[in-house]
């Protein structure tokens, strides 16, 4: 896997359309994703027609940093909105005083292609070992 930092340059204007789910929007969480939990970890998300359509909240975080973990429906990829929750998520974590951090596969293309739209800093490629 290849893992990125994200840079200080992202502000309010590169997520104008994503907004921060709370308790408040679960009739729409639950129509996407039922275990969502808005309430124990930031959770971003675009929503198109009353329906969320691409979210982005941790993976995996603890007191000091998170990882990013990013969903987009088929439907409504390639139209900026994975970009959008993505820099939303990772400038809230930086603004709470953690180190956001996003992570994928080498080959995979569409999320090589989000971390370069964004600017994150590439910092190591991890190897796994079965």
């Amino acid at each position: 896997f290849r893992t990125y930092l994200f840079p200080d340059t992202l502000s309010p204007a590169d997520f104008p359309d994503a907004l921060r789910l709370t308790d408040a929007h679960w009739p729409l969480i639950r129509k996407y994703d039922a275990k969502m939990e808005p309430s124990r970890r930031a959770v971003f998300a675009i929503v198109v027609d009353n329906r969320i359509v691409s979210t982005c909240e941790s993976a995996r975080e603890n007191a000091r940093s998170a990882e990013a973990w990013v969903r987009t429906l088929p439907k409504y990829r390639g139209q900026g909105f994975a970009r959008q929750v993505t820099a939303a998520w990772g400038c809230y974590l930086k603004q709470q005083g953690k180190v956001p951090f996003y992570s994928h596969r080498p080959d995979n293309v569409a999320s090589r292609s989000l971390a370069s739209s964004l600017g994150l800093i590439h910092v190591f490629d991890g190897v796994g070992y079965e």
